[in-house]
């Protein structure tokens, strides 16, 4: 999947969302296959709701009635 070449292959991406493990981030090879979840499971979803809230993403202009779409859509499974 295109989405996670691109987490793979940018060190701004792993710096960012992997600083707080440095020494379990020496390994960066890792298996891609295709996930069974097509969008984030029901109880993940208002935490990722409320993570993207409460960070600095840019949210779509029609966020407060289309989240869950928006969620559907971006959701980008990473199994380690």
């Amino acid at each position: 999947p295109e989405e996670a070449y691109v987490f793979l292959t940018s060190s701004s991406l792993l710096e960012k969302h992997c600083s707080y493990c440095p020494q379990q981030c020496f390994i960066t090879d890792f298996s891609i296959k295709n996930s069974l979840w097509k969008t984030p499971p029901a109880w993940l979803v208002d935490d990722i709701k409320r993570f993207a809230e409460n960070s600095k993403i840019p949210l779509p202009h029609d966020w407060l009635t289309n989240w869950r779409s928006h969620i559907d859509a971006s959701y980008l499974s990473i199994e380690l």
